[in-house]
């Protein structure tokens, strides 16, 4: 049961995570001191972060030739310990934290703030997504995306490498 609950909020900040734990199981917690544990947890186990390989593919390819960002409801020190795991940190021209809005995903104001930092319209972009809120955040924002979960990414990953190559 606790698995299921957990993945249909996957994607959720962790503050909104906790929050909605504790309001569902009518407990009262320290939601700051959890927070604080589960960053300093996941930090230390980012040495198992593996790169997503497609997504990595994408990245690298557009690296140098369109601005390219992280944009991410983990906080910033879990962001930065997974890029520098997966070697992929320099590929990125910005990276984007729930640290940086009041409004994590499921809100646009993420995407919305990486639009607004590379000066370009919301509609210009493009989102590769790995959760439900991200892909309603990207949507809400005005912008493109594929969700990264999908059988349909794989396909359209090759034709997005393929227009990449030809830059």
């Amino acid at each position: 049961m606790l698995p299921d609950w957990y993945l249909a909020r996957a994607g959720l900040g962790r503050h909104d995570l906790f929050s909605e734990f504790a309001a569902e199981y009518s407990m009262d917690l320290d939601l700051a001191e959890i927070a604080a544990e589960s960053i300093a947890m996941t930090v230390a186990l980012a040495h198992e972060a593996r790169e997503n390989p497609l997504v990595a593919e994408v990245a690298r390819k557009a690296s140098g030739r369109l601005p390219i960002a992280v944009v991410t409801n983990s906080e910033t020190a879990i962001a930065g310990a997974f890029l520098d795991q997966t070697g992929l940190r320099d590929l990125f021209d910005l990276v984007l934290t729930c640290d940086d809005v009041a409004r994590p995903k499921p809100a646009p104001d993420l995407y919305l703030l990486a639009a607004e930092r590379f000066g370009v319209s919301p509609q210009d972009c493009l989102v590769l997504e790995d959760s439900d809120q991200g892909v309603g955040a990207a949507r809400s924002a005005g912008m493109a995306w594929h969700d990264v979960r999908s059988a349909e990414w794989p396909p359209n990953c090759a034709g997005l490498i393929k227009s990449l190559s030809k830059r």
